[in-house]
């Protein structure tokens, strides 16, 4: 069994830390909602690949009967936004 949980990723020369939502480059540093930082998190951890709406969406709600597409884009042009 691994508990070890990974903390900090180092990703495009900067850092993300998942335990606190943020984001450091030398530049500065960024927070981001929960939502934002799993939407990241996930797209990092799928590097190369291609992560569907539907995945995204299935994994970051529970039940996508009550959230529209609408609501995925919303939080990913934020992410994109801050991550700018």
């Amino acid at each position: 069994y691994n508990t070890e949980q990974i903390e900090f990723k180092t990703w495009c020369g900067a850092t993300v830390d998942y335990q606190n939502n943020t984001i450091t480059h030398n530049e500065g540093s960024v927070e981001l909602t929960k939502n934002e930082m799993f939407i990241l998190k996930q797209l990092i951890e799928q590097k190369n690949k291609i992560v569907t709406r539907d995945a995204l969406i299935k994994s970051l709600w529970d039940d996508e009967r009550f959230v529209s597409d609408n609501t995925l884009t919303v939080n990913v042009n934020r992410l994109r936004k801050k991550l700018d």
